[in-house]
């Protein structure tokens, strides 16, 4: 283990307060809407599974976070048993995001199905072709744009 300089822990510090911490909370805040705004079943909406990478990058990025805390106070790094602990902790995330989204897209199109919502053809507007279905209770919303 080696000390940090002031000059890396100055940056190892700006990097957590405008990098880590406003993308970790910024995908918590799009898990949070999408989830809500998924259950709440609108007449016309964009669905996609990958909303899950959201709660997931808010744990990998804490995770980081945290990892940081003591080169920033102390200018010392985590022993090499803890980091390892952080490590396994971040990949379990990655590993249950994926298997989520799997299990979350089967689960919520069936139900999207008995509710007798519509997957409408084509790629919605703003989004890259495979990432999100435009799902509506009517056929005519298809060609509608969402607010």
């Amino acid at each position: 283990m080696y000390e940090l300089t002031l000059k890396r822990r100055v940056g190892i510090f700006l990097g957590v307060v405008f990098l880590f911490i406003p993308l970790s909370l910024g995908g918590l805040y799009l898990f949070i809407d999408s989830f809500f705004n998924y259950f709440s079943f609108p007449d016309s909406f964009v669905f996609t599974s990958a909303f899950i990478y959201g709660l997931t990058g808010f744990f990998i990025l804490f995770s980081m976070v945290f990892l940081s805390i003591k080169p920033i106070f102390l200018g010392k790094q985590f022993s090499l048993i803890v980091q390892y602990k952080v490590n396994k902790f971040m990949i379990a995330c990655l590993i249950f995001s994926f298997v989520f989204q799997v299990i979350f897209f089967i689960l919520f199109t069936d139900k999207l199905n008995s509710l007798g919502y519509i997957a409408c053809k084509g790629t919605p507007i703003g989004w890259t072709p495979g990432m999100g279905t435009k799902y509506v209770t009517a056929e005519v919303l298809c060609s509608k744009k969402d607010p």
